[in-house]
């Protein structure tokens, strides 16, 4: 199964998905179209979803079998965490290296608690992210500080 998830050609409940979607694009004034793709994503890489950016557009690859096993809210929450990829992507453009610069993943995960309740962000990755390493954990630490369950105690960010 691989398909493009259109406004044009989406089921109701995937409308949820382009609409998160177009309210961020518009708020991030994005100068190009995003769009979200449902596909295989092989095994070598270990994320759910990620972003593409492409002279014309940005795409966003989400794996099918995430896809199908999650929630409305959860796809939300991934969605909302790559689109502040988008955002900064759109924001800074290819300047790094010849790279798009697609921020952190403390900073994509700070963009989407703006779109989607902390809970939602944290609920799907504890479903779903596999490897669980100090990034992560310090991804976690920083979406429990924003529910509340934690101290908010200043750290410093590695470059």
């Amino acid at each position: 199964l691989e398909r493009t998830l259109e406004a044009t050609t989406v089921r109701n409940e995937e409308m949820l998905y382009v609409s998160l979607i177009q309210q961020m694009c518009a708020d991030f004034r994005c100068q190009k179209p995003v769009t979200l793709r449902i596909s295989t994503i092989p095994f070598l890489i270990p994320n759910v979803a990620f972003v593409m950016n492409s002279q014309s557009s940005y795409h966003i690859v989400f794996d099918v079998r995430v896809y199908s096993a999650s929630t409305p809210q959860e796809i939300r929450a991934f969605l909302a965490h790559e689109m502040g990829h988008v955002y900064f992507m759109n924001r800074y453009g290819s300047d790094f290296g010849g790279r798009a610069y697609g921020g952190s993943q403390i900073d994509a995960d700070n963009i989407a608690m703006q779109y989607v309740p902390p809970g939602n962000l944290l609920v799907a990755y504890q479903k779903h992210i596999l490897s669980f390493n100090p990034e992560t954990r310090h991804r976690m630490d920083n979406i429990l500080q924003r529910i509340g369950t934690l101290p908010q105690i200043p750290f410093k960010r590695r470059l």
